[in-house]
């Protein structure tokens, strides 16, 4: 006797609905029991029951919490997508010279030089080296070392605050809340 895929597919899933279903009764049987009778001055349960506003705020935060996931990462997919290499991890030690486009993603970023771009979505990222490209960063905050050269733009995203002590030959755009500069400039006598 031959049965289709399909068919025992559909009656698995439809098992699957039923008890589902008898599971909620059992909760919301349970929830009666156990919650005194507020109602509402219509007569209606204060948010739909135990079951049911339990199961909205549930829903609500894992939405949220799946919308924050993709709006954080959709920064690196974006360069990934350009053809920039990832390097993740919490502490991120790219002090070794690197030729092409890379993107940086993790908790703390230390980066020698680069020809190539760079974008870098940390909490905290220190240029070390020289960075032939234009930089785009979506960091907290960003550090650029008195060794460190940057001959390309800078776009920053929401940079709480940029510490420059090196060099940036190029101009630096975006949203950054504190700039600090401590070059010294020469003087000529």
């Amino acid at each position: 006797m031959r049965v289709k895929l399909s068919t025992c597919f559909s009656y698995l899933q439809y098992a699957y609905n039923v008890n589902i279903l008898i599971l909620m009764n059992q909760q919301e049987e349970l929830c009666d029991e156990l919650t005194p009778d507020t109602k509402s001055g219509k007569g209606k349960k204060i948010a739909g029951g135990c079951g049911c506003g339990c199961l909205i705020i549930v829903l609500i935060i894992a939405g949220l919490c799946y919308w924050g996931y993709r709006y954080f990462t959709s920064f690196v997919r974006e360069y990934e997508e350009q053809g920039y290499t990832l390097v993740e991890g919490q502490l991120i030690d790219s002090t070794t010279p690197k030729t092409g486009s890379y993107v940086f993603f993790g908790q703390k970023a230390t980066v020698g030089d680069v020809n190539g771009n760079v974008a870098a979505m940390c909490q905290q990222i220190t240029f070390e080296g020289i960075i032939t490209g234009d930089v785009d960063l979506f960091c907290q905050q960003v550090t650029i070392a008195e060794t460190a050269v940057v001959q390309g733009n800078i776009h920053a995203n929401g940079v709480q605050q940029l510490t420059i002590k090196g060099e940036v030959q190029g101009e630096i755009t975006g949203s950054i809340q504190q700039t600090i500069e401590t070059t010294e400039i020469p003087i000529d006598k």
